[in-house]
């Protein structure tokens, strides 16, 4: 009688999935990094081994969060010379103190004084490139107004185009306050009949 034998056909290894945190700066540059991750792999006789594996990845400029890196190959073991599996890592952008990430939009909030507001000017915002851009306030502008620079946020990427800079202008007073600017707005307010509550 003739003795039928399986052979399971070999199998490529299964694909990983983990996450990189970086922060707005290095997802706005690119970086490269050294991580450690843990991995779980099954040995020919069905035991799981653990292990520390040390890789060096490169994030491309303007991965912003939710983007997926590639890694070929640096996932799970493929079995009877088979390939191994991806590995995927999903970027996650961490808080920055002064820009917050909307898809690929920036926002950031724009300090003005009073009379920067009232009168109109031009005020420094310095861009996460490291460069200052100088921004035009409209005479009689509100708390709240929002300036849009195109193509200050994030960087294209892929089909991924840039996004925009978005500032909001919040009114801030002088605080403490000198006697001097003291004098002057109760000046402004004898002189004035501006009242914002007016219905």
């Amino acid at each position: 009688s003739f003795r039928t034998e399986y052979r399971r056909p070999p199998m490529r290894g299964a694909d990983h999935e983990a996450e990189i945190v970086l922060s707005l700066q290095e997802a706005f540059d690119g970086i490269k990094r050294r991580i450690s991750l843990e991995a779980a792999e099954l040995t020919p006789d069905g035991q799981v081994e653990r292990h520390t594996k040390t890789l060096d990845v490169t994030v491309p400029k303007g991965s912003g969060e939710g983007t997926r890196i590639r890694l070929k190959g640096q996932g799970g073991a493929g079995t009877d010379g088979a390939p191994n599996g991806d590995l995927f890592l999903r970027v996650r952008v961490a808080p920055d103190p002064r820009f917050e990430l909307y898809g690929r939009d920036l926002r950031t909030t724009l300090d003005v004084t009073p009379w920067e507001a009232a009168l109109g000017g031009k005020v420094p915002l310095k861009l996460m490139d490291g460069k200052t851009a100088s921004l035009t306030i409209e005479p009689g502008a509100r708390s709240g107004s929002q300036l849009r620079l195109k193509g200050q946020g994030m960087p294209a990427r892929g089909r991924k185009k840039a996004g925009d800079l978005i500032a909001e202008l919040r009114i801030v007073v002088p605080d403490p306050i000198s006697d001097d600017e003291k004098e002057l707005f109760k000046k402004l307010a004898g002189t004035s009949d501006f009242n914002p509550r007016a219905a």
